[in-house]
Order: structure tokens, then sequence, then C-alpha cells
């Protein structure tokens, strides 16, 4: 957490157990996002709407550590926008497969089945730089 800036809202997250407490409502989701919600209701991308909502602000130079998301706490349906800059995502399968996505700026992410809940997630700087150069 040292090389981001993260608020929550809806739930509180416990980044020690990896959970949320349903008993610890944080509060409403912020009105900013009732656009976005409502593009994602309208094209129908998952089935229900989102009650948790996590900004990740990474420090420049900063990387995501490779992980799967939490299971248990969270719906099928994960949805990751980006907003200030691009990225390079990179999936990997336990058996080895792996493939780079290029999230454009202000673009959506949305993991379902397989991907959210068996496939890996990283972004590194040298994947960055790798697939700049």
């Amino acid at each position: 957490l040292s090389q981001r800036f993260v608020q929550h809202f809806g739930y509180e997250y416990n980044y020690l157990t990896n959970d949320v407490d349903n008993n610890k409502k944080i509060g409403p989701l912020p009105p900013f996002l009732n656009t976005v919600l409502d593009k994602i209701k309208q094209k129908n991308i998952i089935p229900y709407l989102p009650d948790q909502l996590t900004i990740n602000k990474y420090k420049p130079g900063a990387g995501i550590p490779e992980h799967v998301d939490t299971h248990s706490v969270f719906e099928d349906g994960l949805l990751s926008l980006s907003l200030q800059s691009s990225v390079i995502m990179e999936m990997r399968h336990p058996d080895g497969k792996h493939m780079p996505i290029l999230l454009n700026r202000r673009s959506l992410l949305v993991l379902t089945d397989e991907a959210r809940y068996i496939w890996s997630v990283t972004a590194t700087v040298s994947l960055l730089e790798r697939m700049i150069i």
C-alpha cells in the first residue's frame, strides 16, 4: 500500500484479512460514479450494479503485484476503470499462458468467470517499458 493512495466507498476493505465486513458500510458510492454506473446498466455489462468501489492512485513507477482478487467477498464481475493514463495489464493463467492487455485511458476492463477467478493480473514498469519500446 505504500506505493499507492487508496480510497474505499461502499464497505471498508480490510487488507489484513482480504475481506469486507458487511456490517461496516462506509456509505453510498460517490455521485460522480452515476454516469459510469448508468452506462454499465444500459449495456448490461454485469447483471447487478456494484456496491463497492476502491480507487487506487499509483505513484509514478509503481506496479501492481501479481494477484487474483479475493473470491469470497465479491460476486463475479470485477470492473477496472483506467482513468488518468494507459497501462498494460498482464493476465497469467496457472498453466503458464499469459496475455498482455493494453488498457487505454478511460477504458473499462471487465473480468468474469475464469478471468475473474483463475487468471492472475499484474502490471509492472518493466512490462510497460517493453511494450512501448
